[in-house]
């Protein structure tokens, strides 16, 4: 997996097309009105926050981190 972050800040380009399409797929279906259960779009974003904080590998250490 791609460390977006770690590119970014390395000054090296970052493409989206990857990440796009990873989230596509489970959010797509999950915010489609059809769909008998629909994210807010604030759930939603929290829980992209999740998900690329654990692909970054900072998940366990923003866990254990006080609020």
């Amino acid at each position: 997996m791609v460390n977006y972050g770690k590119r970014y800040r390395s000054g090296l380009r970052v493409a989206t097309t990857l990440a796009e399409s990873a989230v596509n797929s489970p959010f797509g279906k999950r915010m489609v009105k059809k769909q008998q259960i629909r994210w807010s779009l604030q759930g939603a974003h929290m829980l992209m926050q999740v998900r690329t904080a654990e692909l970054n590998g900072e998940l366990p250490d923003r866990l254990r981190a006080p609020f």
